[in-house]
């Protein structure tokens, strides 16, 4: 689930905002219906996954031609000034909160703690 999630954010903040141009994953664009990136039933996981890497090779290439003070677009979303910092460390944020409930799931499933 996190990985259609996280791939659209990505593309939200470094393709949509950052460079201004609308992003065509599930939950993203004028015509995505609410919480679409979620909706993920009957997507392999190896789909999800390629989203996810492309988004961040993406991500990665917008932010490789942009200065970190620069700010957002505001063609598609009213981001006032946040500047490419505030989204970098909003997303490492973001990954981490994710990183942190997968890791709660896969210790309720396990019963083994991350520590060694």
């Amino acid at each position: 689930m996190s990985s259609g999630h996280l791939a659209c954010v990505e593309d939200l903040w470094f393709r949509e905002v950052l460079l201004g141009e609308y992003g065509d994953l599930p939950g993203l664009g004028p015509d995505a219906g609410e919480d679409d990136e979620f909706r993920v039933d009957g997507v392999p996981l190896a789909e999800l996954l390629d989203r996810y890497e492309a988004a961040c090779a993406r991500s990665d290439a917008a932010i490789a031609t942009r200065d970190l003070d620069d700010t957002g677009s505001t063609a598609i979303h009213s981001v006032g000034d946040a500047t490419l910092r505030w989204m970098v460390h909003h997303m490492l944020e973001e990954t981490a909160r994710h990183a942190g409930h997968l890791d709660l799931v896969r210790e309720l499933l396990d019963g083994e703690t991350g520590y060694f």
